[in-house]
């Protein structure tokens, strides 16, 4: 990526905004920007996707007024859902983007589209030997997958496609793959991705709903005002159909490019940090929140052995949803008398087991006593 926009603009590149799914875990977001850092790269931000689309919607459309934006983002590999508030102070000429609930699928996208083809095809085939044959078969596949998000590509302007594929098995040339896929027989084979998509949507409304009472002190759900489409998977008719049934009130955008809008929200966003009082970036600001839930190991006083055998619990010390930066204290006390040595862990998650949680950090606190 790097190397493709120097050539363009013929200069070197040394700084950049990264962009990651919503739902990416602290390890995950650590590791991107070890990538990049060990390019040699200084990265200046790491935001979420979806907000970086809202921001580019934002400025796209110069909107003179409040609204709620939920953002729809299927891509390639993952489905991320963010609902935000957009803001506008006509006093102050000033937009603030206010992150109020995120939730996602990280293995959600269209390679699933295409593998849900995939299986189509070989359904579709008569001869089940052959099919085996062709599955155990890496470059078959391989061939197989390619004709088929292509095909997946013309379903989204066709009712119909066809997959040719000659000598699919190196070296058996009367060994062809012929098959005609209706676009109603595609979206039979991905329904089971398309409850998927319903999961993500609704934890993100009910972390959003949670955060606009914790701000407006009110008991009131929050509306959606408008549905924003980004990534590619998005262009799926069925998609699009779906999404208009959940939100019959919302306005559906796909104005932008699904593919490039959230490039174009992450350059908005290393404008406002390299040059943060010009003329276009000085009058934003943007909140974001947190995708998991943080806290440490304490000590399971449960009286249940059954429960005693879940082992120690977390305590959350910063909610899922709270907005970042934040800063939040607990006071913890040691298990047993003349404790010398302590653990403290530091975890990500929402399950109540630590068991079930995701290590990102720890640190042994000791002290010596001398007799």
């Amino acid at each position: 990526m790097v190397f493709n926009a120097e050539k363009y603009l013929k200069k070197a590149i040394n700084q950049l905004v990264i962009t990651v799914p919503a739902y990416f875990s602290d390890s995950q977001r650590t590791l991107t920007r070890q990538v990049a850092e060990a390019l040699g790269l200084k990265v200046l931000r790491i935001i979420n996707e979806p907000t970086a689309a809202a921001l580019a919607y934002g400025f796209d459309e110069k909107q003179k007024h409040n609204n709620n934006i939920l953002i729809f983002n299927l891509g390639g590999g993952t489905f991320d859902v963010s609902i935000l508030t957009l803001e506008k102070d006509q006093d102050k000429n000033d937009t603030r983007f206010e992150v109020l609930g995120t939730s996602g699928d990280t293995n959600l996208g269209g390679e699933d589209f295409d593998n849900a083809l995939v299986e189509l095809v070989l359904k579709k085939y008569d001869d089940q030997n052959t099919v085996e044959k062709i599955r155990k078969d890496k470059q078959a596949m391989k061939k197989l997958k390619v004709a088929c998000e292509n095909a997946k590509k013309l379903l989204s302007i066709s009712d119909t496609a066809h997959i040719r594929i000659y000598e699919v098995i190196k070296g058996q040339k009367n060994l062809n793959i012929t098959v005609r896929i209706q676009r109603k027989e595609f979206e039979i084979e991905c329904q089971p991705l398309f409850e998927r998509l319903k999961d993500p949507i609704q934890k993100a409304i009910k972390i959003a709903n949670g955060n606009a009472k914790s701000k407006n002190k009110g008991e009131s759900n929050i509306s959606i005002d408008e549905v924003i489409l980004v990534g590619g998977s998005t262009r799926i008719p069925k998609i699009k159909e779906l999404v208009k049934i959940w939100f019959p009130d919302s306005k559906i955008n796909d104005s932008i490019n699904p593919d490039e809008a959230i490039a174009y929200g992450a350059t908005i966003e290393a404008e406002k940090i390299l040059h943060p009082h010009g003329y276009k970036t000085k009058n934003f600001s943007l909140l974001d929140v947190i995708p998991f839930s943080l806290g440490t190991d304490v000590m399971n006083r449960s009286k249940d052995q059954e429960v005693q055998k879940e082992g120690d619990e977390m305590d959350v010390i910063v909610k899922r949803g709270d907005h970042i930066p934040i800063r939040s204290k607990r006071t913890y006390s040691t298990a047993f008398d003349n404790q010398t040595l302590m653990s403290i862990n530091i975890y990500e998650g929402e399950k109540k087991y630590i068991k079930n949680k995701n290590l990102i950090n720890y640190l042994l606190l000791s002290k010596f006593i001398i007799f």
